[in-house]
């Protein structure tokens, strides 16, 4: 019998859309594409979804509004949270079942040069302050897709998303209510040779003692001490300088106000990790969940966003 799981976990990344063109520089008006969501929006919620039809995007892709809800922000603005379908025509879909053979269980759909499989893309836009949320996935609807997608619906040129920082030091986070898990990973420079004379007992480090090219790390804890937690950090990021090694992540979990904080100590850019996104009965990810969860991504993480926007 095949185990189905409950939840998912889900990766978020926050972006500022602005428009940049040589005559007027960089802007930040959303008019146009506000009123092109909430266009769709009306056709949707009257039911005349026929109306709104796939738009090209590249040669073979096609995106389209499928569904989309209105939300307010703190300031009592309300944001959108879309979901975009998008359609390969260069592809056919295949469906197997795991219980048949390879052969036997396979279905392929999508054979007419009008058709494709389709990959729905849960994004969020908020046009009081031009916040994008997109979540990390491979065949969805990335950045560059996006910003043509936007492009299309609006005829409106030189828009692009900046990554929006999260200015949390390593000194700050003390401050944060709870801190409950460290994730680091490490690339080593083979140039720097340890002394072969040395015994495993007798190095400091069995990374360095196996002569690895990569060490991953990861703590977790109800709650660690945060005073600790600092020093072990600031430690590990002293011994990459010494070591000639290359610190790829430094990302610390915690909770701040009863709300989730993630800190990319590396980047310094705003991300956020779901790791409840609930799953249905047959172990799917639906839209509406994946609608909930971008918009928790968004609520635990609006007061950064207000500070990095001042």
């Amino acid at each position: 019998m095949v185990k189905i799981n409950e939840f998912t976990t889900k990766t978020y990344n926050f972006f500022k859309l602005r428009y940049e063109t040589q005559r007027e520089g960089i802007t930040y008006d959303y008019s146009e594409l506000n009123k092109a969501i909430t266009k769709n929006y009306r056709k949707l919620k009257q039911k005349k979804n026929l109306e709104i039809k796939p738009i090209k995007c590249g040669k073979t892709t096609y995106i389209g509004f499928s569904e989309i809800k209105k939300y307010k922000n703190l300031s009592d603005v309300y944001y959108w949270v879309l979901c975009l379908s998008r359609t390969s025509t260069d592809k056919q879909a295949i469906v197997s079942n795991i219980k048949s053979s390879v052969s036997q269980g396979r279905k392929v759909y999508a054979e007419t040069a009008d058709e494709g499989p389709t990959t729905d893309t849960v994004i969020l836009f908020d046009p009081s302050n031009g916040v994008v949320i997109i979540p990390s996935n491979r065949s969805g609807i990335n950045e560059g897709l996006l910003i043509k997608f936007f492009r299309k619906i609006t005829q409106k040129q030189g828009g692009n998303l900046a990554i929006i920082t999260n200015n949390t030091t390593l000194d700050s986070l003390e401050k944060i209510d709870k801190l409950t898990e460290i994730d680091f990973s490490i690339e080593r420079n083979l140039s720097y040779e340890k002394d072969s004379s040395r015994t495993i007992g007798q190095d400091e480090d069995i990374a360095t003692y196996l002569n690895a090219t990569r060490e991953y790390g990861t703590y977790k804890s109800s709650s660690f001490d945060k005073a600790n937690v600092v020093l072990f950090l600031r430690k590990l990021m002293k011994k990459s300088e010494s070591d000639k090694t290359d610190i790829k992540k430094i990302r610390v979990f915690g909770e701040n106000a009863g709300k989730a904080q993630i800190i990319d100590l590396v980047n310094n850019r705003l991300i956020y990790v779901d790791k409840q996104v609930k799953l249905d009965s047959e172990g799917k990810l639906l839209v509406e969940n994946m609608m909930t969860s971008i918009k928790k991504a968004y609520v635990d993480n609006e007061e950064i966003i207000a500070l990095d926007s001042k």
